[in-house]
């Protein structure tokens, strides 16, 4: 995703009684250490562009965040919550708009900066374990930036796992849900929502040997949008998929 395969620079602090914090800075959304001698859209360091789809890309990203890990009585507790604040590329005067849905008001030009924060915790009480994160504000999918007039996000995850105790088997399910702005020419016409449901579980045969298996459904849509041809259009606004996973994984 794009919040792991970027340059940054990161400070953790020492741990105090189970609390830490960090701070991070990202440079940009690509990632590369090369430079380029004509700016492009293909440039990883990237500043200003002509391509007004470029607008959706951050640029000088900042992070400040804590989390815990101890117990409160006989519950052993995970959290943690993060603020984000960043810029995105310049789009130059005179750039070609991004192609609109008819209603829309957007100027297909424009872009907020990126202004979001995630949350999250996860509580465990004798191998039961219930988690909740939450992802929201300012941000289009996977950090990308939000057009001006367009829907916040809201991304909401919860999910529950019991390890058996003495047995080896773990089993667990999660579900998500997420709102967001989704194609930027349907911006104040329409916005995307997406859906999904997992459950799995693994055994472990013997140490270090560990069988495990997957189901994941997926539902997402966006009227206005088709997913099929990645543009707009009236066909194939919901799509879905599916998959099962059955596998082994070994350490030593």
């Amino acid at each position: 995703g794009n919040a792991y395969d970027t340059k940054k620079f990161v400070y953790l602090s020492p741990n105090f009684s189970g609390f830490d914090f960090g701070l991070q800075y990202v440079l940009g959304a690509f990632q590369s250490l090369n430079g380029c001698g004509t700016a492009a859209s293909t440039c990883a360091n990237l500043r200003t562009s002509t391509t007004a789809a470029d607008g959706q890309r951050f640029k000088d990203l900042f992070g400040i965040g804590g989390r815990y890990a101890g117990k409160l009585g006989p519950v052993d507790v995970l959290a943690y919550g993060v603020y984000h604040y960043g810029s995105h590329v310049d789009v130059a005067a005179g750039s070609a708009p991004i192609t609109r849905a008819a209603g829309s008001t957007w100027n297909g030009l424009s872009f907020d900066n990126l202004n979001f924060g995630n949350a999250g915790v996860a509580l465990t009480y004798q191998g039961f374990t219930l988690g909740m994160n939450y992802t929201g504000g300012a941000v289009n999918g996977q950090w990308a930036a939000r057009p001006t007039g367009g829907k916040t996000m809201n991304a909401f995850l919860v999910g529950a796992q019991y390890a058996v105790p003495g047995m080896g088997l773990t089993i667990g399910t999660a579900f998500e849900t997420i709102e967001s702005q989704g194609a930027v020419g349907l911006t104040s016409v329409s916005s995307r929502k997406e859906y999904a449901f997992d459950i799995g579980g693994s055994y472990a045969l013997a140490p270090g040997m560990v069988v495990f298996a997957d189901y994941l459904y997926q539902n997402r849509k966006q009227a206005g949008f088709d997913f099929a041809a990645g543009g707009l259009g009236a066909a194939n606004n919901q799509v879905q998929g599916q998959g099962f996973v059955l596998g082994t994984m070994m350490t030593w």
